[in-house]
């Protein structure tokens, strides 16, 4: 989940409604999200920022978010795996070990 820590005060509207945030207080997931899109005077608090995801719902991340994402259901393995193998030479091996694995129940 993403936090991230507002750099000065600031109001923001967001999810219906008007939030407003002071110099360094704290704020995770969507809004957080919605804050880091839109250049909002914040600073990430996470090492790893949340991953996009195709229209299949794969997550285009680091290996730990696709990894995260499959867990183990052997479907959504079979998607990753699809997708990555999409990516040709771009696709990351170590990824597609781990997949191929699930895809195949073991």
């Amino acid at each position: 989940m993403t936090t991230v820590k507002a750099t000065e005060g600031f109001s923001v509207y967001w999810n219906y409604q008007v939030w407003h945030l002071a110099k360094g207080e704290e704020v995770s997931g969507g809004l957080a999200d919605y804050l880091l899109a839109t250049s909002s005077p914040v600073e990430g608090l996470d090492a790893v920022p949340a991953a996009d995801t195709d229209t299949d719902g794969v997550p285009n991340g680091t290996v730990g978010q696709v990894q995260e994402w499959v867990g183990e259901d052997g479907a959504r393995a079979r998607l990753a795996l699809d997708a990555e193998l999409a990516k040709g030479d771009a696709a990351r091996t170590t990824l597609l070990a781990v997949l191929e694995k699930l895809a195949d129940g073991n």
